[in-house]
């Protein structure tokens, strides 16, 4: 009975930890969620990778000066649902 109670015991904990590190991973903690950014530029290049597509574009500052932002989106397979594919986002695209 022990050795029974000690295998569930076991099981949960190798269903449970996981998760929590999968929620750690997905913290917003580094980011404003208060503010809003909006960005017009130029597509440098459209990193279709995992786990996050990136998006990386020139835009003017202020005084004129090109700067590069790197966007960091969601993951590939959700995109075409919710930000486009990738053929709207090639390079040279305002």
């Amino acid at each position: 009975m022990r050795r029974v109670a000690y295998l569930a015991g076991l099981a949960i904990a190798c269903l449970t930890l996981p998760s929590a590190a999968g929620q750690a991973h997905h913290s917003y903690a580094m980011f404003d969620m208060t503010k809003s950014v909006e960005l017009k530029g130029v597509v440098d290049q459209f990193k279709w990778t995992n786990p996050h597509a990136w998006l990386v574009i020139t835009v003017k500052d202020k005084s004129g000066a090109a700067v590069a932002w790197n966007v960091e989106m969601t993951s590939p397979n959700n995109l075409p649902c919710s930000a486009g594919s990738a053929r709207r986002s090639r390079p040279a695209t305002r």
